[in-house]
């Protein structure tokens, strides 16, 4: 499949980096050469150094013969027009991100007017996953959900717990019900497992699990959090906005601390009376504790800069706030999150390409049919995958019973849940795929799984 990138910044150097391991023909599109010698450099890409907005750029960069343009640059309104023009010249889909808020609430109006397939807005998408999982009664990391119904964890096995040890068809008498594995990482090697496995510590297992039996597997992991009322977010640009939204109809106490005085009385104009704003000369651990932070049930770091948003965190947790989650705009500082414990993360460029990933995957199966690819996103460190398909009649595996020997999955496949009707269904042998049922799987992420059919052997 054709792709055409314009933009290679944060997002679009990752994204391009998840679409060659697809083994797509790419091009990227960049205004600054050194930056198109670079990634070309890296990549298996071909590069065009010019304006994306310009139509001799877009000819040079073959758009009319492309598959899927996705425009990723840093100005929202060049986006718009790289995609108007690529789709007028005969790109057969095309994709962008809006960083303004106000413009991408009208997004509906821009995808006609500009005639674009999706639309997407990393701040927006940040705040999104960040007010899930505050939402959670657990402080575990979640790695995705499915359609507000299960959610997706990853636990670490610790060494002399009842897991080290534990035979995976067993797991239920030491967690609770309601609950799968479908994948477990062990030394940088994912297995999705039977259940003959045999946990070792150190594996970092990751766990479906039923929405209602959530709060069950926090208690017997001892990893349960009281819920979250009083929230102090520190730093308040697009991402904060979204999450005052979400937070203000969900009735919560919300205490935003801000160094930019012009900023604090745009947000006192903007936002809700009972959000209450405190204007600092700076923002440091003394400022944190004079403003209560150890009297709040969550710590929200939306700085614009990663170290300061590592640093207070950490201050958070000390201060023995409850949940500390925090926005990082360079994916490698994750990893650093992680070994200090603030396991709720959220880096927009990631989860900008997730939705960008499913999306060009569902143009790569695209037919009358349907084929439809709901959900996707990473699961064991990156190493695998969980896919929502849509069923329809004549998909392979219809209406066979799980336990038959017709209904045979490929190697490292797992079907981990099924809604039908709204229904949440964990498989078992008796069970079957119908027509109309949302199937989610889980595989490795090498075997890009693109429909239904492709997860039976």
């Amino acid at each position: 499949m054709k792709i055409v990138v314009i933009g290679i910044g944060h997002t679009g150097e990752l994204f391009i980096r998840m679409l060659c391991k697809k083994q797509n023909d790419l091009v990227v599109v960049d205004k600054k050469e050194e930056v198109v010698d670079r990634i070309t450099d890296r990549y298996s890409v071909s590069g065009v150094c010019g304006n994306g907005t310009a139509r001799e750029t877009l000819q040079r960069a073959g758009v009319g013969s492309a598959d899927v343009v996705v425009a990723l640059t840093d100005n929202d309104a060049a986006n718009l027009l790289c995609c108007a023009v690529a789709k007028e010249m005969g790109a057969g889909h095309t994709a962008c991100i809006v960083s303004d808020s106000s413009l991408y609430r009208d997004k509906e109006i821009l995808k006609q007017q500009y005639h674009i397939d999706a639309i997407y807005n990393p701040k927006f998408e940040a705040a999104a996953a960040i007010g899930r999982q505050l939402g959670m009664p657990t402080d575990i990391e979640v790695e995705g959900f499915i359609d507000q119904k299960a959610a997706f964890f990853q636990v670490v096995v610790e060494k002399g717990s009842k897991l080290d040890g534990c035979v995976l068809k067993d797991i239920g008498e030491v967690l609770g019900g309601k609950l799968l594995v479908t994948t477990v990482n062990r030394k940088g090697h994912l297995h999705v497992p039977n259940g003959s496995f045999a946990l070792e510590a150190g594996d970092e297992m990751g766990i479906m699990v039923e929405n209602d039996a959530i709060p069950l597997l926090a208690e017997r992991l001892g990893r349960a959090k009281k819920p979250v009322h009083k929230i102090m977010i520190i730093g308040c640009g697009d991402v904060g906005r979204f999450l005052v939204e979400r937070f203000w109809k969900e009735h919560k106490k919300v205490k935003i601390l801000e160094h930019d005085a012009a900023h604090c009385v745009q947000l006192r104009k903007e936002l809700p009376a009972s959000v209450e704003i405190s204007c600092v000369d700076r923002i440091d651990s003394e400022v944190l504790v004079e403003e209560g932070v150890n009297h709040m049930d969550a710590c929200v770091l939306l700085t614009g800069d990663d170290q300061t948003n590592l640093v207070l965190s950490m201050f958070a947790w000390n201060c023995g706030v409850g949940t500390v989650a925090a926005k990082i705009d360079e994916a490698s500082y994750e990893e650093v999150f992680r070994r200090i414990n603030i396991n709720h993360t959220v880096t927009p460029s990631v989860v900008t390409v997730e939705l960008l990933m499913t999306y060009v995957r569902n143009v790569e199966v695209f037919n009358e049919k349907g084929n439809d690819i709901i959900a996707m996103f990473s699961v064991g460190r990156g190493l695998g995958e969980a896919i929502g398909f849509c069923a329809y009649e004549g998909s392979k595996g219809i209406r066979i019973p799980f336990q038959d020997k017709q209904f045979q999955l490929k190697k490292d496949v797992l079907v981990v849940a099924i809604i039908r009707d709204q229904t949440f269904i964990v498989p078992n042998g008796a069970s079957e795929i119908l027509p109309g049922d949302k199937v989610f799987v889980v595989a490795r992420a090498k075997d890009s799984l693109r429909t239904l059919d492709e997860i039976f052997a």
